[in-house]
């Protein structure tokens, strides 16, 4: 059963900010207390003390625990004071930094009821309080540097074990905070230089430990340090599972990963994010992506990686076919955008890439509540890919808003039986006439306006009189974007050989939805790896299929092979229509094409696509356009007979009056890298009362 919370995530949040800025403000307290109170509460000795004989601060204070820290002059008390409570301020900070982190033992904290009062973006908190804790260290280390300076004790920065960690600590936070806060080095540094640098938060935390007395900062910061290297080694050795993974290449910028779930802790993926480790790419490194269920396959999950860094470019470079292979998984982890509302009815937003963190939580969702869906894409392989994967019968109703220039590929099934859900329209949308009218129509048990049917079945139609050829042609052009000609030569070639030598097939999934079959020690994996590693456990050695002979020639199945394969899970031409295609470009009739045939593919089929449509439309009557037309008032009649709406979106939006209670018991969840969408949503937020809560990629 789903757990619901009492209140929401935006709630926990703002209760825990409360508490830590309480916690900070009485350790800063506690901070000036250390400088200002006279012993056993603190350091000042008072106007009898020796050490400060014939300073200024005679007969009101003397503060000289120890070298490291002796103020004689007002001055120097002062910036006793900026330094001391700065780092007291910061002391639970330091803790939060760690434990924020403790990924296991929040996931189980959060099945216990102690899970009502606490934040479900622990990443957020850990980067607040990281931005916080670099400004402090810079603050703090300052005012010392700058009363030892004054004293002429600059020595203690390397004489003194305080001074030692100190200046460690300085130097360490500039290269484990701000490459990871600031958007300069985001744009100039990779994702993985920048993580390497964080993991120095290990050897920075090893020297607070060191850097005051152990009856204070080594208890406090080496707890937390503590719990948080228990968890790491705990979700190591007891979270981390070997499973199978199905990897697709999607377009310049995608890559498409299945994997068999483990069978200990992955019941549940619903808003959870795993850890992926794929070490024929990289032993060492983990990477966090969200994950889904697939629909069709129940003992299998999904996730889409985007092109973004080094580790996701070598990954999309390697994969010219489909490929199984193995790897590790940790997880799973509740994500920041798995915001358990308490609202009935959910709008969710997303752009781009933000949909496969979107999904798993809102489908979750619709099981029990009103849930709908807005996404806006420029990607037709994202479209494509995530509606052959997931199921949204559940919800409301889904938009996708597609703005980009290719033409969408889907297939047929998926186009008749998801329209009364799901609607494809072309353009960015007006957010809120969209938002409001899904309002409208959830509560007041109405159909949405017909012009929304009317748009989306023009699309539909065009998509469904689109012949096989012209599909071809659509998948031949991606293709060619995504991979090199000779790369898509030699895979072909390559298919050709094997199917002469009867090797057998990649697995595909079974009844259950496993991979069975998989097999690490495929003989294809030196075809479909494009350029493998030559690690002997992760990678296969790339043999000479051809014994030393190299053809340039396909066949008919190294050709339906190889076609297949590009198009990926989203088999939007069956294995006919790929023969036909062939057929076309075998003009000689011997059974096979060659390079210069293949590089030509583009011209000889669109000219055969030409002289097609002229002669349908001499025996017809019919232009293509004219088909298009037909499909799209066929689709749209029959789609939206039983929906008669007396008022268009216009109509709606501006003459029938929202009441402030319906919009109230909304929840608007966003998930994306668009400000302008942001922005917008905050503003429906503000003008309409209705409840937001947001997931960035800030990484």
């Amino acid at each position: 059963m789903e757990k619901q919370k009492n209140s929401s995530g935006c709630c926990s949040c703002c209760t825990m900010s409360i508490v830590v800025c309480v916690l900070c403000a009485l350790t800063c307290c506690w901070g000036i207390g250390s400088v200002l109170l006279s012993p056993p509460f603190g350091p000042n000795l008072g106007r009898n003390a020796t050490e400060c004989f014939d300073s200024q601060t005679l007969g009101t204070m003397c503060v000289c625990p120890r070298d490291q820290i002796c103020a004689r002059e007002w001055y120097q008390v002062v910036f006793l004071l900026f330094s001391r409570a700065s780092a007291y301020f910061s002391y639970p900070l330091y803790a939060l930094l760690y434990l924020s982190m403790c990924r296991n033992l929040l996931v189980w904290l959060h099945k216990t009821h102690l899970g009502e009062f606490l934040p479900s973006d622990s990443h957020a908190i850990h980067s607040t309080a990281g931005i916080i804790v670099g400004i402090e260290v810079v603050w703090h280390s300052f005012w010392h540097m700058m009363r030892w300076g004054i004293e002429g004790n600059i020595h203690f920065l390397w004489t003194k074990v305080t001074g030692i960690t100190g200046l460690l600590c300085l130097c360490l936070s500039f290269c484990i905070v701000w490459p990871m806060a600031l958007g300069l080095f985001k744009r100039t540094m990779s994702f993985e230089v920048r993580k390497r640098l964080h993991y120095l938060s290990i050897v920075w935390a090893i020297a607070m430990c060191f850097h005051a007395p152990v009856q204070r900062i080594a208890v406090i910061f080496g707890t937390a340090v503590s719990l948080y290297a228990a968890d790491t080694v705990f979700g190591y050795f007891y979270r981390t599972h070997l499973t199978h993974f199905h990897l697709t290449r999607i377009g310049n910028d995608l890559v498409e990963i299945q994997f068999d779930l483990p069978n200990s802790g992955f019941n549940q993926l619903s808003g959870s994010f795993v850890y992926l480790c794929l070490p024929w790419i990289s032993k060492t490194q983990f990477h966090a992506f969200t994950a889904y269920h697939h629909s069709s396959r129940p003992h299998s999950a999904i996730m889409f990686v985007k092109v973004a860094g080094d580790w996701t470019r070598t990954l999309h470079a390697r994969l010219l076919q489909p490929v199984s292979l193995p790897g590790f998984v940790q997880g799973p982890y509740a994500a920041p955008f798995n915001v358990a509302s308490n609202k009935a009815h959910i709008v969710a937003v997303a752009t781009g890439i933000g949909i496969t963190a979107t999904l798993s939580p809102i489908v979750q969702y619709a099981k029990t509540r009103d849930v709908s869906l807005i996404w806006i894409t420029r990607s037709p392989q994202q479209i494509e890919h995530i509606l052959h994967t997931v199921d949204l019968q559940r919800l409301q109703w889904s938009f996708v808003f597609y703005t980009g220039d290719e033409p969408l590929l889907l297939e047929p099934e998926c186009i008749t039986t998801k329209f009364r859900k799901l609607l494809i329209l072309e353009g960015r949308p007006d957010l809120e006439k969209v938002i409001l009218a899904i309002v409208e129509a959830v509560t007041n048990h109405k159909p949405l306006p017909q012009s929304f049917m009317m748009t989306a079945a023009q699309l539909y139609g065009r998509m469904l009189a689109r012949s096989d050829i012209e599909t071809f042609l659509v998948l031949w052009q991606r293709a060619l974007a995504a991979h090199n000609f000779q790369d898509i030569l030699k895979t072909g070639v390559a298919w050709t050989m094997h199917e002469t030598q009867n090797v057998p097939r990649v697995a595909s999934p079974d009844a259950q939805g496993g991979f069975p079959e998989w097999d690490m020690l495929t003989p294809e994996w030196d075809v479909l790896v494009h350029d493998p590693l030559t690690t002997p456990r992760w990678s296969a050695q790339p043999n000479d299929v051809s014994n030393g002979f190299q053809p340039q020639s396909i066949s008919l199945q190294g050709f339906v092979r190889l076609i297949t394969g590009l198009q990926g899970n989203v088999a939007v031409l069956p294995e006919k229509a790929i023969e036909k295609v062939f057929h076309l470009l075998d003009t000689s009739n011997c059974g096979e094409i060659g390079a210069d045939v293949l590089e030509n593919a583009t011209n000889i089929l669109t000219q055969s696509l030409a002289d097609s449509v002229e002669r349908h439309a001499q025996h017809s009557g019919l232009a293509q356009a004219d088909i298009h037309t037909h499909h799209s008032h066929a689709l749209a009649q029959g789609l939206v007979s039983d929906a008669q709406i007396a008022v268009d979106m216009k109509d709606l939006v501006h003459n029938v009056p929202i009441s402030p209670g319906q919009v109230t018991e909304w929840q608007l969840l966003y998930c994306g890298d668009s400000q302008a969408v942001s922005n917008t949503l905050r503003g429906i937020h503000r003008k309409h009362g209705m409840a937001f809560a947001e997931e960035q990629f800030h990484w």
